[in-house]
């Protein structure tokens, strides 16, 4: 792996996080993604179906049982370029309630604008309705008897637009478009996590959530604050070096900008406590260490996904012991209805996979995976003398309150619903790319787009 002085693109972050494969062969049109908020839109896609907007009339709920009978309030939250952790602690700070009040279904793009639903514990109806924050609006306030929790979606819609195209005649561009439509209908892309499930400037919280779970709290801090990727702001890069080189946290209080909101709690704390490194990862909320933690059963997912593909040259055929999981509906979520593929055993697994009706998983690592007839237990051995990791260290981060880490599975393909690849004309400047299409939950848009753009 190389150090991150050296990771000096895309790519190389990355393949940092272990995304290294493409599935569709169309050439490199680069573009650039999210130069406004508005060229990247999400909203939630609901159990039921109900697809969430970002600019639909608001609606208040005043009529219902008395508010002391009322257990939670259910709300709409449009962001624009926040941290969906971040926006429920907003929220619960303007509430004055404890943050773990505020629950929602899952997390959304950080540079988008985005809708989603979120739950509070209470009746909050009217104080949300006067509650005012530079970075949100909240509308379509309802009451719950119940919370939302996390995974209470189908999933997500995306309106993306792709800007400043590398130079095609019209023809070209739209040959790439059409094939590109085409390629993903038939082999789909891998299903990585994307790199804001890692932090899209500084993809590091897998390293973090390794030395959490090797119990080494010193190391997790210290990644935490000191390390500086390419991308970040000079200032910042500036500020992580100088608390690296003095160890003056006192000072590094003042100089660390107000916008990393968890750095400067992990720092106080230090301040306050030298050397105490358990309390200081305490001081993060439990949602984001939980997020740290598990970054790292997704960095090695993406990494076995990344061997499988170039050992086989796809992710579509099966191979024996493969897991397969049937789908709720064509290209719908995975149930926990699960064959071992054995080709002369169940052949009419290879026949529901081609009909989009399965998906081949790969095990999620967590301390109670069971690898012992796992197509995936070779590969899996491999990664973890490599990391010098055994999956018993799952079991670690309980005196933090996190997860109970005990591993799952995941598809190792996506295909979207309803894509729509629409190249746009401009004589005055180069083309953009406009695109339209859902996914189910827990899935990466980004990863759909790396595979037009392949940087």
């Amino acid at each position: 792996m190389k150090k991150n002085q050296e990771l000096i693109s895309i790519s190389d972050l990355e393949k940092h996080v272990g995304i290294s494969t493409f599935s569709t062969t169309t050439p490199s049109i680069h573009g650039d993604l999210k130069v406004y908020p508005e060229d990247f839109i999400v909203c939630e896609i609901t159990p039921v179906g109900r697809i969430l907007s970002i600019n639909e009339p608001n609606y208040v709920a005043t009529q219902g049982p008395r508010s002391s009978k009322i257990s939670y309030t259910l709300v709409d939250v449009v962001k624009k370029n926040e941290d969906t952790i971040l926006a429920a602690e907003k929220i619960a700070r303007k509430l004055n309630i404890d943050s773990n009040y505020v629950s929602w279904a899952g997390l959304k793009d950080n540079r988008a604008i985005t809708a989603q639903r979120m739950t509070i514990k209470g009746d909050h109806r009217q104080k949300l309705m006067d509650l005012h924050l530079d970075t949100l609006f909240i509308k379509n306030i309802h009451y719950s008897k119940t919370p939302i929790k996390l995974g209470d979606l189908w999933g997500n819609k995306f309106e993306i637009i792709l800007r400043n195209i590398e130079d095609f005649e019209k023809n070209e561009l739209t040959s790439i478009t059409t094939n590109f439509q085409r390629q993903i209908a038939r082999n789909g892309f891998p299903n990585y996590y994307g790199l804001q499930r890692f932090g899209s400037i500084r993809p590091n919280s897998h390293l973090v959530g390794k030395y959490i779970f090797l119990m080494d709290y010193q190391k997790a801090v210290e990644e935490f604050l000191y390390a500086t990727y390419f991308l970040e702001h000079e200032n910042v890069k500036i500020c992580r070096k100088e608390l690296h080189d003095t160890q003056d946290f006192e000072k590094a209080l003042s100089n660390f900008p107000e916008g990393l909101y968890y750095e400067r709690l992990m720092i106080k704390h230090i301040a306050n406590k030298p050397d105490d490194y358990f309390g200081a990862l305490r001081r993060i909320p439990r949602p984001l260490l939980n997020l740290l933690m598990s970054s790292y059963q997704s960095y090695l997912f993406n990494i076995a996904v990344s061997e499988r593909m170039r050992k086989i040259g796809n992710l579509t055929e099966p191979k024996p012991n493969d897991m397969i999981s049937l789908l709720l509906e064509e290209n719908g979520l995975t149930t926990p209805v699960r064959y071992t593929y054995k080709k002369w055993k169940k052949p009419h697994l290879k026949k529901v996979l081609e009909m989009d009706r399965a998906r081949i998983m790969c095990p999620i690592l967590g301390y109670d995976s069971k690898l012992k007839d796992s197509y995936f237990k070779k590969t899996y051995s491999r990664i973890l003398r490599r990391e010098e990791f055994k999956v018993e260290y799952f079991k670690n981060g309980k005196e933090l309150k996190a997860y109970d880490f005990r591993g799952s599975f995941r598809g190792i393909i996506v295909k979207p619903k309803d894509l729509q690849v629409v190249p746009q004309y401009d004589n005055r400047m180069k083309p953009n790319i406009e695109m339209r299409f859902s996914l189910p939950k827990g899935t990466y848009a980004t990863m759909l787009m790396r595979e037009l753009t392949k940087y």
